[in-house]
C-alpha cells in the first residue's frame, strides 16, 4: 500500500546474538516506506511508575548502542514512529483535501439549486428554520393531495 508502515516491537527482548536487521531494512519483506523499529515499556517500567521521557531515552539508548541497530538507529523508536505517522497522515491529507473541496462545492450547489426549486424560502436565520419546515410540509401536502 501507499500509506503502508510498519512497525516491529519487542526488539530489545530477541534472544541474544539475533536481530531483526534484514527486516527493519526491508530485505525479508519490503514496504514502500519501510519499518520501524521500537522498544515498549516492560510491566516492570510500568510498575515503578519509570516515566515515559526515561523510556523513551532508555529505547533511544538501546538503538544506539546495539550492534547490529546503531547504523540505523536514527530510524528507530517510538517518536520517529509518531513523526513518520504524522508526516505520512499530513501528506495524505493535503493530497486528498482538493477532491474533498470540489466534492463539497459541488454537493453545495446542488443543495442550492435544490433549496431554489422550493421557491422563494428566507431560511437565513435559525428563527425562520420552522416557518420553512411548515411551507415544504404545506407544498408537499398540497402536491400529494393534487396528484
Amino acid at each position: 500500500g501507499k500509506r503502508t508502515i510498519g512497525s516491529l516491537s519487542k526488539l530489545d527482548l530477541m534472544d541474544h546474538g539475533t536481530n531483526a536487521l534484514d527486516i527493519l531494512t526491508g530485505k525479508v519483506y519490503p514496504l514502500r516506506l519501510g519499518f520501524i523499529g521500537v522498544v515498549n515499556r516492560s510491566q516492570q517500567d510500568i510498575s515503578v511508575n519509570k516515566s515515559l521521557e526515561d523510556s523513551l531515552k532508555s529505547e533511544q539508548d538501546f538503538f544506539q548502542n546495539h550492534p547490529a541497530y546503531k547504523t540505523i538507529a536514527s530510524r528507530c523508536g517510538t517518536e520517529f514512529l509518531a513523526k513518520t505517522l504524522n508526516k505520512t497522515l499530513m501528506h495524505h491529507i493535503r493530497e486528498r483535501l482538493p477532491d474533498i473541496k470540489a466534492k463539497l462545492n459541488t454537493l453545495m450547489g446542488q443543495t442550492e439549486q435544490e433549496l431554489a426549486s422550493y421557491g422563494d424560502l428566507n431560511i437565513v436565520s435559525k428563527e425562520n428554520r420552522g416557518s420553512l419546515i411548515l411551507t415544504l410540509m404545506n407544498k408537499f401536502a398540497n402536491n400529494f393531495i393534487s396528484s
